[in-house]
């Protein structure tokens, strides 16, 4: 009798249990794609460039190093880096040695070494170099890394940049079907279900109120591609950066795609034949699948270093929070026709300053980078009541272990 009757009381507390921690999960679920709480929240981490060094440095490289650091401070269009000089006569011998193979073992320093930031899974340095005028604007700023921004700032989900391999015939294919199957993707997938501003079809006809209704910026799914070769030097450390945000990704020589969203946030690389739509599809489907709300670190990928003020492109006017339907993947969307993205109730933005680093195009000619993007909208947080259901469903799981725990006392006892 007793037994039969414990055995009760344990199922019942292990449902209650169970039932808790499935409503905490299902209620404090995001349902804003990845893309945009990217954009929204995640701030980009910096890298770390180590000037390596034996004994003081020269007025040259004073300057350069003094460059860089006037870049971090640009209110206007800030590096997301740090610097700091490693003066390699004051380390023990193993430690300097250990930093001169990191470096790849140069001939000459001072040297630039620029890691990732830390939790990106890779152990290569995110770029290698010497500390000269050409290495330092490499690192800091490239016209693709502009042309990104720009893009981002317009409204694209994601650019995913194609890193050339010097092979005709397999960067034209490779390019030709990544941009096929993203226009198939942007005209299938269908974000309406977690548009904080689509219209609730649950809801009666509101009267018509347009003449004083706000213009809203609609959620669209939309991706673009961009090229750039190994050979260029002046994006020579960007496509460092890319190639090395995982391990051994450097050692193949086909063409890499590279999607690129958020604040300048790298996801996993396809390679060669991986580029095929499957692929495409899986990428896709975390980039505007639903958001999971954790630290960005416990997301894979890397943080690119890319100069501009995130926070002054991307708009922080707040709007009204509510409930969205439940997600789901790619294959559950219906076909939608493309949205009109209306930008009339933002403001303009300039990215990068009239400062800018000058880069270099084909004949030699020098150009400034002046980017004006329209905001994005924003992401709502979930709200302060959603973290109730999680903290019932820890407290019904400690009473229930206290019941277990008392039952099983009082059963030993008797």
């Amino acid at each position: 009798m007793w037994n039969s009757l414990l055995w009760t009381k344990v199922t019942a507390g292990l449902y209650v249990a169970c039932l808790a921690t499935f409503l905490a999960d299902s209620v404090c679920a995001c349902n804003v794609p990845v893309f945009r709480y990217a954009l929204q929240r995640w701030q980009p981490d910096p890298l770390e460039a180590l000037v390596l060094h034996r004994g003081p440095l020269d007025e040259q490289h004073i300057g350069l190093v003094q460059t860089l650091e006037d870049v971090i401070g640009d209110d206007d269009a800030p590096a997301n880096l740090a610097v700091r000089t490693v003066d390699l006569e004051q380390l023990s011998d193993d430690d300097a040695q250990e930093l001169l193979e990191e470096a790849g073992a140069p001939e000459e320093l001072p040297r630039l070494l620029v890691r990732y930031p830390p939790f990106t899974r890779t152990d290569r340095p995110a770029f290698c170099g010497p500390l000269n005028d050409s290495a330092v604007h490499a690192l800091v700023d490239s016209p693709a890394r502009r042309e990104l921004v720009r893009r981002i700032g317009d409204g694209h989900s994601a650019v995913w940049v194609l890193v050339a391999s010097g092979d005709r015939d397999q960067d034209e294919a490779a390019a030709q079907l990544l941009q096929e199957r993203l226009r198939h993707l942007e005209s299938t997938v269908d974000l309406s279900a977690r548009d904080w501003y689509a219209p609730d079809s649950s809801l009666p006809p509101q009267p018509d109120t347009t003449a004083t209704a706000q213009p809203r910026n609609e959620l669209r799914l939309q991706f673009s591609v961009i090229t750039v070769s190994r050979d260029d030097p002046a994006e020579r450390a960007f496509v460092s950066m890319l190639i090395n945000s995982e391990p051994d990704l450097y050692e193949f020589d086909e063409p890499i795609a590279i999607p690129v969203y958020g604040r300048g946030r790298a996801h996993f690389a396809l390679v060669g034949q991986g580029i095929g739509e499957e692929n495409i599809d899986d990428t896709c489907d975390f980039l505007a699948g639903a958001c999971s709300c954790v630290i960005k670190a416990q997301n894979p990928g890397a943080d690119m270093l890319i100069r501009v003020n995130w926070d002054l492109l991307v708009s922080s006017q707040d709007v009204e929070e509510k409930i969205l339907p439940e997600l789901t993947g790619l294959g559950a969307f219906t076909s939608d026709p493309e949205v009109e993205h209306d930008n009339t109730d933002t403001r303009s933005v300039a990215v990068a300053a009239a400062e800018s680093f000058p880069t270099t195009s084909a004949g030699g000619s020098h150009t400034l980078a002046v980017v004006t993007p329209a905001p994005v909208p924003p992401t709502v947080e979930p709200s302060s009541t959603m973290l109730v259901f999680p903290v019932v469903g820890v407290v019904l799981l400690v009473l229930v272990v206290v019941v277990l725990g008392t039952l099983w006392i009082r059963s030993r006892g008797s």
